[in-house]
């Protein structure tokens, strides 16, 4: 095929301009080279669209699947910070009253119970920010 073009975001109207739908018939088309070729443009412009338009609802359902989803996702991440802050404030409030008793010493009750608080805060407001990330590491988008 050496008369091939090639554009990018080629539509029907280009290749067809001002021209009208009619009937085709198979004989008409036997030993007609520019009808095969425009009746295959026609084909590869529609096939393109549909390609396209697939692509296009694949990405509107994942984005439709993050807007349902992330309200649940920020609930969950108030409610790791919450648990995450009273764990903090009891465990602070432990080792004041172990720091008073005795010299400065403080029980691995209490340091693991911060060092836990710390981390569901830090889990906690993570959630919401790497979720975008997560929903698109888990939807892979298809090719």
């Amino acid at each position: 095929m050496g008369n091939k073009v090639t554009a990018p975001n080629i539509d029907a109207s280009v290749i067809y301009e001002g021209g009208d739908i009619t009937q085709i018939t198979a004989d008409e088309l036997k030993g007609n080279i520019v009808g095969i070729r425009q009746l295959i443009n026609s084909h590869n412009l529609v096939a393109t669209e549909s390609k396209n338009k697939d692509r296009q609802i694949q990405e509107y359902k994942s984005e439709n699947e993050y807007l349902r989803t992330s309200p649940y996702v920020s609930i969950i991440a108030a409610v790791v910070n919450i648990v995450g802050s009273l764990i903090i404030g009891i465990s602070t409030e432990m080792m004041g009253n172990e720091l008073q008793a005795s010299d400065a010493d403080v029980s691995r009750k209490t340091i693991l119970l911060l060092v836990t608080g710390i981390t569901l805060v830090l889990l906690g407001s993570l959630a919401s920010i790497f979720y975008p990330k997560a929903r698109s590491w888990f939807n892979k988008k298809t090719k």
